[in-house]
């Protein structure tokens, strides 16, 4: 009984951190949010069995839809002339189908990588986005990589693509939650975060990707990045003029 209370708990937070998912997108563009979002779902799922974990991701992802994909109810009531019950119920079940995705990350995870979980989330994660934006033509709404848009990761969206930010954002939240949770290991982490950071920048030494860099409210500038050489490559920001940068 006691077990059964505390899971209960696991999925009202679910729930309500899953609600608050919506808010890292536009308009509100709080790209932070979703790597605290995702640490607290990865901490909720950890250390419990596998049909727990779908339950608290099946949680999550309900509440994430239903406040994200809540708009359409207006359309169908309004032009496709359904009432708002039938429009309500309509929204619902989209949301109950696009929870699925996330549950069944948790669940695989919990399934065959319990004792590497963290490890095994972020690519489950970004995977059962994948799965999200093709079976049944697809509805790729709310993607963790659309989130940071507007910040640092997104700027290697040009590079990685939607589904390669998102994994960094994923494997940030899983990263932070292991060094809270292995303090003994968190020398061994940080030796180990810092020898793959240096050899993605010594591998950018043969790459010449763009990266874009974003203001507040609008696409800065985009640089080429070639070898130990910075290029500009253009600007569209209204402040800078809209025209290609001198080389």
């Amino acid at each position: 009984m006691k077990k059964r209370l505390r899971l209960r708990w696991r999925w009202g937070l679910a729930v309500a951190l899953g609600a608050c998912w919506p808010l890292a997108f536009a308009p509100f563009d709080l790209s932070f949010l979703t790597i605290v979002l995702l640490l607290a779902l990865f901490w909720l799922s950890d250390a419990v069995t596998p049909s727990a974990a779908a339950t608290i991701g099946f949680a999550f992802g309900f509440g994430a839809f239903a406040a994200g994909i809540y708009w359409l109810a207006i359309p169908l009531h309004n032009y496709a002339h359904m009432s708002w019950l039938l429009s309500a119920a309509a929204v619902a079940l989209l949301a109950l189908y696009c929870a699925i995705y996330p549950s069944l990350s948790l669940w695989v995870a919990a399934k065959w990588w319990a004792h590497s979980r963290l490890f095994a989330l972020p690519f489950l994660w970004i995977g059962a986005e994948w799965l999200q934006a093709h079976l049944f033509t697809g509805f790729p709404w709310l993607a963790t990589g659309y989130s940071q848009t507007w910040s640092l990761l997104g700027g290697w969206a040009p590079l990685l693509g939607q589904y390669g930010v998102g994994l960094a954002t994923a494997g940030v939240a899983a990263l932070l939650l292991f060094l809270i949770r292995h303090r003994a290991n968190r020398r061994k982490a940080v030796a180990a975060i810092g020898g793959i950071t240096l050899a993605i920048l010594e591998k950018m030494r043969s790459w010449s990707p763009i990266l874009c860099l974003y203001g507040k409210n609008s696409l800065v500038a985009c640089i080429i990045l070639e070898g130990s050489r910075t290029l500009p490559f253009f600007s569209v920001s209204p402040e800078i003029g809209g025209s290609p940068l001198s080389q």
